[in-house]
């Protein structure tokens, strides 16, 4: 079983035994980018603090209303609505059953778009929805989205630090690093995980197969593979 949220803090020997080899080599590298640029930024909160003012974490936008938001929102292509859902949602089986519906309607040949993105915003309460959107768009690097938000994107990229794996203001760490990971991988990579965890997920079950997904769109297999408990 994959726990990615304690794999930046492990003993390299007990990375071999807990961590499947595919994710190992990715999560080693990308940390490895991350301490020679920034040193992992030790605090984002910090970093906020010293690009961004003392005192402030969250910045709501008045000009970033609902409406204006979702309509640019459904400009993006596909994957793009697929990342963004991944990052975004906090609950699993949710999200989950709307990207398997969206995925079955692809692959049956419908070109109708599906809405992945505005029951999220439109349930949203605390203020903050904002910061986790933008936060998003920075990790998927869409900054041409950013800029017609009004945002500045050099300014985002300083607070979000969106290359650190291991360093997250809003969006869910964990989310994040498994998005670069596979980010980090060819087709061919991605072939080979989604190969891998299903026969590691076999053993851990004696004998129970997973089902797989398109690994071009391979943020419904990690949700799948969350809601199977195979990672947590």
């Amino acid at each position: 079983m994959l726990h990615l949220n304690r794999v930046a803090e492990m003993d390299p020997e007990v990375m071999q035994d807990e961590v499947p080899y595919p994710f190992q080599m990715v999560i080693e590298e990308l940390l490895s980018q991350e301490s020679s640029t920034n040193s992992l930024a030790n605090d984002a909160f910090g970093m906020v603090d010293n690009v961004l003012g003392e005192g402030s974490v969250a910045f709501p936008r008045q000009n970033l209303t609902k409406d204006t938001v979702i309509a640019e929102l459904d400009n993006l292509e596909y994957y793009e609505k697929i990342s963004l859902a991944f990052l975004l949602y906090d609950d699993v089986n949710y999200i989950l059953q709307r990207l398997m519906i969206a995925e079955s309607a692809r692959l049956a040949g419908s070109l109708i778009q599906p809405d992945l993105l505005s029951p999220w915003i439109r349930t949203q309460r605390d203020g903050l929805w904002e910061n986790k959107l933008l936060e998003a768009l920075c990790i998927i690097q869409n900054y041409q989205i950013l800029q017609k938000l009004g945002c500045n994107a050099e300014s985002e990229k300083s607070r979000f630090l969106p290359r650190s794996p291991e360093s997250s203001l809003f969006v869910n760490c964990m989310r994040k690093a498994l998005y670069h990971v596979c980010e980090s991988l060819d087709s061919d990579g991605l072939k080979k995980l989604l190969r891998y965890v299903k026969e590691d997920y076999r053993l851990f079950q004696k004998g129970v197969e997973l089902q797989s997904f398109d690994p071009e769109y391979m943020e419904v297999n990690l949700l799948y593979w969350s809601s199977r408990g195979y990672i947590r």
